[in-house]
């Protein structure tokens, strides 16, 4: 895709059942998914069958992140608990972060958790504690896991770079301020944050640095198979662009009644699904045409 490229997308629905701002999202399959946020609340949807939410949990915390792994649920609180939710068993709370749990992330059988304390904690399969990193004296707000590649950043700009075994830590200053999201399409990285640009990554060397939104990016996807990605913002869009930095589409309440607060994040369900969730308690449905 490149110079002059179209997409065609409709909103197809809009959902509420939520009573605070929706933080996360998490893909369960092709057609349905999950969501938490200030209100505690996890809810899982299927749009494909109804508009109608399904409360799956309600924790006593509000809910910064969620992963959706293996029929189980997991998610980290503004109090740096992470709770784990199991069909058929009681909820389990554990303590993990000092401050707020930002992502939750499996690896290597187990699974590693940031927050807001600059700690990466790692977990074996039972999320039973192994061992920390402490890669900043800042939050850690974001990770992408791209094959044997793993990427953090938070709030005092920085990449950190690891591999899965999470040894040889390298690090660039990549933002003057905080990263607040990360994607990638193939061995491109794509970082965004406070200072509203999209930055390009390959190889640890920044390619381009696109001017995106007109306020913090708060979440990025890339499409599970075409050189896209879509972009969250506290400006109350969600912006599609090419591999390129071209904008494609503008999702807003105006021409296409987006959200009329923060866009939280962004999720590409499927081919043809892109999910965004936002501080106006609801989520939007998006329906993508042959490009």
């Amino acid at each position: 895709m490149g110079t002059g490229t179209k997409i065609n997308i409709k909103l197809k629905a809009h959902l509420k059942g939520h009573n605070g701002g929706i933080y996360s999202l998490a893909k369960g399959d092709d057609s349905h998914f999950y969501t938490a946020g200030a209100d505690g609340w996890i809810a899982k949807w299927d749009p494909s069958k109804s508009e109608d939410g399904e409360l799956v949990a309600q924790c006593e915390e509000p809910l910064y992140t969620l992963l959706h792994h293996e029929n189980n649920l997991y998610a980290g609180s503004s109090h740096g608990h992470i709770f784990i939710l199991t069909p058929g068993k009681d909820v389990r709370k554990i303590e993990a972060h000092t401050r707020g749990v930002f992502f939750i992330k499996s690896l290597n059988n187990g699974f590693i958790s940031g927050g807001g304390d600059g700690k990466l904690m790692v977990w074996n399969g039972n999320m039973e504690w192994q061992k920390t990193l402490q890669l900043s004296p800042q939050s850690l707000r974001t990770c992408l896991i791209n094959e044997n590649k793993i990427t953090v950043a938070g709030s005092e700009g920085t990449l950190f770079f690891l591999k899965d075994t999470l040894e040889n830590i390298q690090s660039i200053k990549a933002h003057k301020n905080s990263i607040f999201a990360l994607c990638a399409i193939g061995d491109q990285l794509i970082s965004g944050g406070r200072d509203a640009e999209l930055r390009f990554w390959e190889s640890d060397q920044m390619q381009q640095h696109v001017p995106a939104h007109l306020l913090h990016i708060h979440g990025l996807s890339s499409h599970p198979s075409l050189p896209i990605f879509a972009s969250a913002s506290m400006d109350k869009t969600c912006k599609i662009w090419t591999a390129d930095g071209e904008l494609l589409k503008v999702l807003n309440a105006e021409k296409f009644g987006g959200h009329i607060n923060s866009v939280n994040a962004c999720l590409w369900l499927n081919q043809s699904t892109l999910i965004t969730v936002s501080d106006d308690k609801t989520c939007m449905v998006y329906i993508l045409e042959k490009v």
